[in-house]
């Protein structure tokens, strides 16, 4: 039998919804697996590099904007401070 999560605006089937979150992840690891080879692969000549930062900033900053809500301070990337006075 399957369970439904009820919310304010509709109801999900739990199973359905564990099934594609489960998917997302795993497109998510073999898209990270097929980075990291990528990225390793270019490590001695460094040919890609700034376009490599370029595409793990973004990435981080669209990882971080998933940890709160807009304007929290989890979810921005504040900064940091200069060490050189």
């Amino acid at each position: 039998m399957c369970q439904k999560a009820a919310t304010p605006l509709r109801s999900f089937p739990v199973e359905g919804v564990l099934l594609r979150l489960a998917g997302h992840c795993d497109r998510d690891n073999d898209i990270g697996g097929a980075l990291e080879r990528f990225v390793l692969a270019d490590a001695d000549e460094g040919r890609r590099d700034e376009e490599l930062i370029v595409l793990l900033h973004e990435r981080n900053l669209r990882a971080q904007t998933s940890n709160g809500p807009p304007g929290s301070a989890i979810a921005r990337h504040n900064t940091i401070q200069s060490f050189h006075g």
